[in-house]
């Protein structure tokens, strides 16, 4: 059901459009989850504007949004253009889905931030062809969503969507495109450049095969003399940082003057003593593999299946030359493991791709080593280390989903949680102390962690670093990016407190804000290096809020060795407050009142 109130002209710098409001002016017909439609008029921008969408709300623009400026479009709504467009500038989503249809276009210079797990939609329903954008604008996916849906009409041949730039960056991204029609080919070209930056991912969906020279197939292709830096050229065998549909790798191929994504589908599906180097290894599901020697392989896949498969190690070492692994899954949840005792090697980089749990067990170690190495975990299912090996990486990078260090230690100088977009999760194992460890050298002797969660409006998108219950951990630094949480879960009095030391505590921005989750007052810690000598109070305790509890406060602690530390805690409620006033207020009448007795 929908509420469309007439149109009014919008307030200056902005609308926010808020579902609550409605809701509370609408009968009792409409539930909770009643869905509010506003219909807005065209906008003319000029400096900055920006549209909030709150969840279950969509703002239909029925005429054209002009000017040079930016429009900024926020939210977990839905935001729609029907008409033909001429704003030059900057459109930022963060969250939100923004929406081309209709007559909708983009006709003028235009550059498209796609961000926090927001979506630009070009939905050519209804329509002879797909031209949305010019062929000088942008779109830059920073985990973010970019999808066209083809035109409906039959007997129109090959449609062709044209862009200038496409830029995959930071993030865990995404590229759909859905064909509606059953001749020719859909496809959509960046004409000036295709580039990659910042180790990001990409997975690929789409309702036809993906390719360049068939009939009835969806394509992303480009032209091969586009190069220079970040410039994304010809892989070989796949490209460890793209899948498809989270089931294969995606593979970068050349035809003619062009290059284009398509879908690996050699893979060695045989008995581990048939691997060999270059191979695409494919455990199948049902199905276990142990390897006693040391083979190389291009990457391993463990297929769909609603059966549980395995791989054993005897003692060897895996080397993957790509990075890439991937548990590939439609929607089974029966998991993949990795047992046993030896390692698994990346020449370079890796790649996990969690589409289904992956869980390492017995005491095998991962291993990611060299001076611009990394591991970026990604996929919305969890990486479980339950391994008592210490797994070793220069980075690491968690995109999405959950890495549980169940037992062992990682070691390594970086961590990154999150991607400003969904929640993404490091839980360290209860009953441990420092299962973080650094390389050493200039590195340290532990790492730095940055937590990167949604911003201000995107209370969803969280980044994590959670702990289980007497985990007792040191790093060198803590750096949170809009939005970050510590979770002390487990912490209790009796040997089971959680204990965090800082050497620094950084909140990025004057709106950044540090969570602290399932807090024990009387158990757990959160200390931070000071400088000797220092009492002033750290200006970035009004950024950190207790859950439950309220804002943050300093004050002494009385752990022996750590005098140079803040501990921070909540700040005492009001209703507290006057509890310590009124005490001291009576220690002070029971003093004087002695004082005159004795007088």
């Amino acid at each position: 059901m929908s509420n469309e109130p007439t149109t009014k002209p919008l307030l200056a710098g902005g609308i926010r459009a808020i579902g609550a409001l409605f809701l509370a002016l609408i009968t009792s017909a409409f539930t909770a989850h009643a869905q509010i439609t506003i219909t807005l008029p065209g906008l003319d921008i000029n400096g900055a504007y920006t549209l909030t969408a709150d969840p279950n709300t969509t703002l239909n623009i029925t005429e054209p949004i002009t000017g040079n400026g930016g429009l900024n479009i926020l939210g977990e709504g839905q935001v729609n253009s029907s008409a033909i467009n001429s704003l030059e500038g900057v459109i930022d989503i963060r969250g939100a889905k923004f929406r081309l249809h209709g007559e909708g276009r983009m006709n003028s210079r235009i550059f498209i931030n796609v961000r926090n797990g927001g979506t630009f939609f070009m939905d050519s329903t209804g329509q002879d062809g797909i031209d949305y954008l010019s062929n000088d604008s942008a779109v830059s996916l920073i985990a973010g969503n970019l999808t066209l849906l083809g035109s409906t009409a039959e007997g129109i041949g090959d449609t062709e969507e044209n862009l200038g730039r496409l830029i995959l960056g930071f993030g865990a991204n995404e590229i759909s495109l859905f064909k509606q029609n059953t001749a020719g080919k859909m496809s959509l070209r960046p004409i000036s450049r295709f580039e990659r930056t910042n180790n990001n991912t990409l997975n690929l969906i789409a309702n036809r095969d993906w390719g360049f020279d068939e009939d009835d197939i969806v394509s992303l292709y480009w032209d091969s003399s586009i190069t220079g830096a970040n410039s994304i050229i010809t892989a070989s065998e796949i490209t460890p940082w793209a899948t498809i549909e989270g089931l294969n790798w995606g593979r970068i191929m050349t035809s003619g003057n062009f290059r284009y994504i398509t879908t690996t589908s050699n893979y060695n599906t045989g008995k581990a003593n048939t691997w060999k180097f270059g191979d695409n290894v494919s455990i199948e599901g049902g199905t276990s593999q142990t390897i006693s020697n040391n083979p190389t392989i291009n990457s391993l896949r463990f297929a769909d299946s609603s059966q549980a498969s395995a791989l054993t190690l005897d003692g060897g070492t895996l080397t993957i030359r790509s990075g890439g692994i991937l548990t590939a899954s439609t929607g089974s949840t029966a998991p993949a493991l990795i047992a046993g005792t030896g390692q698994i090697f990346a020449n370079a980089s890796a790649f996990i791709h969690t589409y289904k749990d992956l869980e390492i067990q017995g005491s095998v170690r991962l291993i990611s080593q060299g001076s611009a190495s990394y591991i970026v975990k990604t996929g919305p299912r969890n990486l479980i280390l339950n391994s008592t090996g210490q797994h070793v990486f220069n980075r690491v990078t968690i995109y999405q989903g959950q890495v549980r260090l169940n037992q062992g230690t990682i070691r390594t100088n970086q961590i990154t949680v999150g991607d400003r977009a969904g929640t993404d999760v490091l839980a360290l194992p209860a009953n441990q102390t420092n299962p973080l460890v650094g390389l050493g050298g200039h590195y340290g002797d532990f790492p730095f962690i940055t937590l990167m969660g949604g911003p201000p409006g995107l209370p969803n998108e969280e980044a994590i670093l959670r702990f289980g219950g007497n985990t007792k951990q040191s790093l060198r630094g803590l750096q949170i990016q809009d939005r970050g949480v510590v979770d002390f879960v487990g912490g209790a009095l009796n040997g089971k407190e959680n204990i965090l030391y800082l050497d620094a505590l950084t909140i990025s921005g004057a709106d950044a804000q540090l969570i602290i989750r399932n807090w024990d007052d009387r158990a757990d810690y959160l200390l931070v290096r000071r400088s000797y000598g220092d009492v002033n109070i750290p200006p970035i305790l009004n950024q950190i809020h207790f859950e439950g509890y309220g804002p943050a406060m300093w004050r002494e602690h009385y752990l022996e060795g750590y005098s140079d530390y803040w501990q921070i805690t909540p700040m005492p409620e009001p209703g507290t407050y006057g509890a310590i006033f009124g005490s001291l207020a009576f220690g002070l009448i029971v003093w004087r009142n002695k004082r005159r007795r004795t007088e």
